[in-house]
């Protein structure tokens, strides 16, 4: 297919949160790709772009009774699956299909379809860019167009596009 172009975009100060323990651990040995069915995006690892606030929070629900602590990373795009763009979007749509014919489509979860599609249809895909729009939509003040609450997460299919990273907190 090859319709998911390489960006040479790099993004600053994606924001991972997770335990003080494991934030060490990153630091001495790298990232390690996670391999969970729940992670919406598919196999990688998560940051919130631009977000300190939003990292500490997630990982306070993860580790409810740790310390915790955020990494700040310089995150390479390279071949970025932007599902912000209808375009990208459309092509995963378009590998939906083939999962509806299945007798069992029904079951497919976001995470397979996409680590399906970056894993066997673009299998060069580095990243995976998505915006959560917030759960309970509420403009910024009356008759304005912008909505509080969304924030864009950033699924890192390939480590090496992590260029540098450190604790922040």
């Amino acid at each position: 297919m090859d319709k998911v172009e390489y960006l040479e975009t790099t993004v600053p100060n994606a924001y991972h949160g997770t335990s003080r323990a494991n934030a060490e651990n990153i630091e001495k040995t790298g990232f390690r790709i996670s391999r969970k069915p729940e992670l919406f995006l598919g196999d990688g690892v998560y940051f919130y772009k631009g977000s300190k606030r939003l990292a500490e929070s997630w990982a306070k629900g993860k580790y409810p009774e740790e310390e915790i602590a955020t990494i700040v990373a310089n995150i390479k795009l390279g071949y970025c699956l932007d599902l912000t763009i209808p375009e990208h979007r459309e092509l995963l749509s378009e590998a939906i299909v083939e999962f509806k014919r299945r007798p069992n489509w029904r079951k497919v979860t976001d995470t397979f379809v996409l680590n399906y599609f970056a894993g066997v249809i673009e299998p060069q895909i580095d990243t995976i860019v998505h915006f959560r729009e917030p759960e309970k939509i509420v403009k910024l003040f009356a008759g304005s167009q912008i909505l509080t609450g969304g924030y864009m997460v950033i699924c890192v299919r390939k480590t090496e596009c992590i260029l540098s990273f450190s604790i922040a907190s």
